[in-house]
């Protein structure tokens, strides 16, 4: 299994687990990227239900749903598809990962356990895709976490969700991104230039408007974005009002803006 101990011990490094999707008898298996929502709510279903009955239910139940009755936002794991940028490189997912603060680990690392040879389910109850560990050195998994020391480029391999509307104003859109770092306890000043695009270089990806989004953010505005930044936490980089189910997955392919 992959898990972020495996990374260098660096500011705000994210705890990880990363797993192999395949068909629900282990034969192969990819998935859409534009639905990747889908596949993040499937699978934090199952982390779900792999929760129910444990002792700390009611507190396993905030950190893998991310259920807050009010009072200030709680930890919780993002649950991420992750198109092929490395092997195939065809953009379609055939891995997922689980990412969450690095105070979360020994939580992470118990959810993760729960899910190994998990099966998703679809709405319907219909099994979609099994989970199996990642190895180690999965080359997908690494283009999500290796970046060069020092300055980067960031873009978005998945669009990010601004937390609002940007009414196609410059302005706005960079207030809402600037919105975003915070959210995601990113320094403004770890950021040298952001860039909104129409398309993204990565293999396989779609204009913004093509993937799904979760219900709370269909009224926000969603852009592909290139970030020039220095000293980005190490883990993966998301952003954005979808970075808990799927969206704004950023990687770095280069240290030169396009």
């Amino acid at each position: 299994m992959t898990l972020s101990n495996a990374m260098p011990a660096d500011r705000g490094a994210a705890a990880i687990a990363a797993f192999t999707l395949h068909s629900p008898d282990s034969g192969p298996f990819a998935f859409a990227p534009t639905r990747g929502v889908a596949l993040a709510a499937m699978l934090r279903h199952a982390a779900c239900q792999a929760a129910l009955g444990q002792p700390d239910a009611a507190e396993t139940e905030l950190f893998v749903a991310g259920h807050v009755q009010g009072g200030p936002p709680q930890e919780r794991i993002s649950y991420l598809p992750l198109p092929d940028i490395a092997l195939r490189a065809d953009g379609l997912v055939r891995h997922v990962m689980l990412a969450a603060p690095a105070a979360q680990r020994r939580q992470l690392q118990a959810v993760a356990k729960s899910l190994c040879d998990a099966v998703l389910t679809n709405m319907q109850g219909q099994p979609v895709a099994r989970l199996k560990p990642a190895a180690d050195d999965d080359d997908v998994v690494a283009a999500y976490l290796q970046r060069p020391a020092g300055e980067c480029v960031l873009t978005s391999v998945t669009p990010v969700v601004l937390p609002g509307f940007d009414e196609r104003r410059s302005d706005k859109a960079l207030k809402l991104f600037q919105r975003c770092l915070r959210q995601a306890g990113i320094r403004e000043e770890d950021v040298i230039a952001v860039k909104f695009i129409d398309r993204t270089p990565w293999p396989g990806t779609k204009p913004a408007t093509a993937y799904d989004r979760p219900q709370h953010c269909e009224r926000f505005t969603c852009r592909h974005i290139q970030v020039m930044c220095r000293d980005w936490p190490a883990g993966p980089a998301v952003l954005g009002a979808g970075r808990f189910r799927g969206l704004g997955l950023l990687a770095c392919g280069t240290n030169h803006a396009t």
